[in-house]
């Protein structure tokens, strides 16, 4: 026998209890990825790139706009498909700095292209390089000795 569902179905008054009683998995992978990250120090590179002017929108937090281009990368996704991602996922949205899961989308997709032009290449090897140096134990800085103007790595 087979019976029709309706509206009226209380199978679809959908309510939605988190498995893992409202708390985080500590060994979920974008969890642990949080951990990785120089957030503050990412914080400060991206706050340089942004006018001093009080005027126009508020921008983006630096969490927001890196975690969704590491998502991003990380995933192989479109502008389309990581913002729908990080809408859906939980997991995602406590990787780039959200406090409570939020069901509507982070921002507009045409942001990455901003994300992306404020986000340089030099930007991005000094988070490399301090998310390398953190791993190690060690700072990096510049020598005022070193001639050829590379990081050293103190030891």
């Amino acid at each position: 026998m087979y019976k029709k569902t309706t509206i009226e179905d209380p199978q679809l008054k959908f309510e939605f209890g988190l498995p893992f009683g409202g708390r985080m998995d500590p060994h979920n992978r974008w969890v642990q990825k949080r951990e990785l990250f120089p957030w503050e120090y990412i914080e400060e590179l991206y706050e340089e790139t942004l006018s001093g002017s009080d005027k126009g929108c508020r921008a983006i937090p630096a969490g927001v706009a890196f975690g969704a281009l590491y998502i991003q990368e990380y995933l192989g996704l479109t502008d389309r498909e990581t913002v729908a991602q990080i809408q859906e996922n939980a997991y995602m949205q406590y990787f780039i700095g959200y406090q409570a899961y939020r069901p509507e989308e982070p921002f507009d997709h045409s942001l990455l292209v901003t994300f992306r032009k404020r986000f340089t290449k030099e930007m991005l090897d000094k988070i490399n390089e301090r998310i390398a140096a953190d791993a190690l134990g060690l700072e990096t800085g510049m020598d005022e000795n070193d001639e050829d103007g590379r990081d050293t790595w103190p030891l």
